[in-house]
């Protein structure tokens, strides 16, 4: 009976993170201006960022990737860990880079999507990229 009452913190604990992952909304900005945000990227968040790209019927290599908002977390201190990229089933490509600063971590996706096929089957593509921090939630959610 005694190690029912060490598990069960660690239980509620557990779950109450969890329940915190789900309750975080996607805020989504529409052509933002980059140098007037002003957000807090140690909290948990995911923001969708639109209209930064033009919309563009051209990939280039991945080794031209750039993410415009990668200059906020730099701003505040954070420092870049890793960058990957790949396809995905909503476009052609998706780029990941994650950053850390003390116990904070951030991941930052340039997504591209299909937008529209024209007359021989080929589509343009629309460009977002999404922050988030300190939480677990998918790309998509």
């Amino acid at each position: 009976m005694r190690k029912t009452w060490y598990i069960l913190p660690f239980m509620l604990l557990l779950f109450s993170c969890k329940e915190n992952d789900k309750s975080i909304k996607t805020q989504t900005l529409i052509a933002p201006d980059l140098s007037s945000i002003q957000i807090d990227f140690c909290e948990p968040l995911s923001i969708e960022l639109e209209g930064l790209y033009s919309i563009t019927d051209t990939l280039f290599p991945h080794t031209h990737e750039t993410l415009k908002s990668k200059q906020l977390l730099i701003d505040q201190g954070f420092e870049q860990i890793s960058f990957s990229w790949g396809n995905w089933d909503k476009g052609p490509r998706m780029v990941i880079i994650k950053f850390m600063k003390e116990n904070c971590t951030c991941e930052l996706f340039k997504k591209y999507f299909y937008h529209q096929k024209d007359s021989l089957d080929f589509s343009n593509l629309r460009i977002t990229e999404r922050i988030i921090c300190n939480t677990d939630i998918f790309m998509d959610d």
